[in-house]
């Protein structure tokens, strides 16, 4: 019985064995089941606006039309030898020939004004939709006085807001009118210009600028996803005229819109005048460029409290990726905002030894100004340096008076400040990761 049992137990490992040799050799079978799904594609869509140019022909009375898109080699509202009572017209048509839904923005530089521009008039209005109806005769016709209120001196013409607010849809649609827009701009001399304005010149550039419409929908529905989609940046390009670079840079920021980016070039921008911001803004450098201030006087406007080469007068404006050179003399480098009750200066011991540094005071009422109450926010600067030549020295490098400021890995080289180098006059306003090179 004995051996039986034990003969069976022999067996029964045995068997086992020979089990796990052979699923070595195997693999167990499952019931399976799978989908493919091929043929997946996303495609990006394309923002594309043409534009063709038409000017009036008198003798035909009638526009015709004289170019497409840039239009290499003229000006679109050229003229010479004009006298008093003088008109001209240009017709611009958009067509959008992208995918996606466009939104347009026109607006105007004057480049070159020798005074001319006080003689000058103009009118943009918008035509058609129909063809005929935007080739038809322009709408001020005859002498324009001064005293005309249907048009604007073009010593505004910078000035002017395009609140048109066009989007243009694709011309995936059959309907013309949705992707295709005119413009017409007239302009002319006042018919009681007098001599003065002999031999003048006014050189005028036209910008259209086309970004994404809030007009397509996502996935989930939303046709908010590009409402913030920005207009192309403005490019100012630097040579090796340092103090040509600056007068670019100015007028560049004088001509922005509100929010618009300002791309800097490579090189030095000299000006001789301290440079104010009183509109939101976004200068873009590319670590190179160097905003020269260092014989730059003061804003002469009585109402700014503190003297700087660099004033800020409004909220959300950022500076990135820019090297700022202070000017002997003036209470700072950079004062943003309005002096204000109550400060904490950042002072030259105790800043050194940190690389992290936040503050939040309580926010101060201005009682030296009391008309400037509002206190601006988000004025921001990153990866900038703030310096000075050898030998000058000012009050503070950095004065803020405003809120929700951001001082982000930026160098303050070689400035002699004799109060702080960063002064901060509100709350919530950080200094990380900068560096200090006294």
């Amino acid at each position: 019985m004995i051996k039986a049992t034990k003969k069976n137990l022999w067996l029964s490992a045995l068997s086992l064995w020979l089990c796990a040799v052979m699923l070595l050799g195997t693999t167990f079978a499952w019931f399976t089941d799978s989908v493919l799904n091929t043929g997946n594609r996303i495609e990006s869509g394309d923002l594309k606006v043409d534009f063709y140019w038409f000017k009036w022909d008198s003798a035909a009375n009638s526009f015709k039309q004289i170019g497409m898109n840039e239009w290499a080699g003229t000006g679109k509202m050229s003229a010479d030898n004009w006298e008093p009572g003088q008109s001209d017209a240009l017709l611009v048509r958009v067509d959008n020939m992208g995918s996606l839904a466009a939104k347009l923005q026109l607006s105007f530089d004057i480049t070159v004004d020798s005074g001319l521009s006080d003689a000058l008039w103009f009118r943009v209005t918008k035509r058609g939709p129909s063809y005929s109806d935007a080739i038809s005769m322009p709408e001020v016709t005859g002498p324009v006085y001064r005293s005309d209120s249907r048009v604007t001196c073009m010593s505004e013409l910078e000035n002017w807001d395009d609140t048109f607010h066009t989007v243009l849809m694709s011309n995936e649609t059959d309907v013309e009118s949705e992707w295709r827009n005119w413009y017409l701009i007239e302009y002319g001399m006042y018919a009681d210009a007098g001599n003065e304005y002999m031999n003048g010149t006014t050189n005028v550039d036209i910008h259209f600028d086309a970004a994404q419409a809030t007009v397509e929908e996502d996935g989930f529905g939303s046709n908010q996803y590009d409402k913030d989609a920005e207009f192309a940046p403005t490019q100012v390009d630097a040579g090796n005229d340092a103090v040509a670079n600056g007068k670019a840079l100015r007028n560049a920021i004088d001509n922005a819109s509100e929010n618009d980016v300002i791309v800097l070039d490579e090189g030095t921008y000299e000006l001789d005048e301290a440079l104010v911001f009183t509109k939101p803004l976004r200068i873009v450098g590319d670590g190179e460029a160097v905003l020269d201030l260092s014989n730059a006087t003061a804003p002469i406007d009585g109402s700014y409290v503190t003297s700087a080469a660099l004033f800020v007068a409004s909220s959300n404006v950022t500076f990135e990726g820019v090297t700022i050179y202070g000017a002997e003399g003036l209470n700072s480098i950079v004062t943003v905002g309005f002096d204000n009750v109550g400060a904490a200066g950042l002072e030259d011991g105790n800043i050194k030894v940190s690389d992290d540094l936040s503050y939040d005071f309580e926010w101060a009422v201005n009682e030296f100004y009391p008309e400037h109450k509002g206190i601006y926010e988000n004025v921001n600067f990153s990866n900038c340096t703030f310096a000075l030549n050898d030998g000058a020295s000012v009050a503070h490098g950095l004065f803020l008076n405003c809120r929700y400021a951001v001082i982000e890995n930026c160098t303050f080289k070689n400035v002699n400040a004799t109060s702080a180098i960063v002064k901060i006059e509100e709350d919530h306003t950080k200094v990380l990761g900068s560096l200090f090179e006294n």
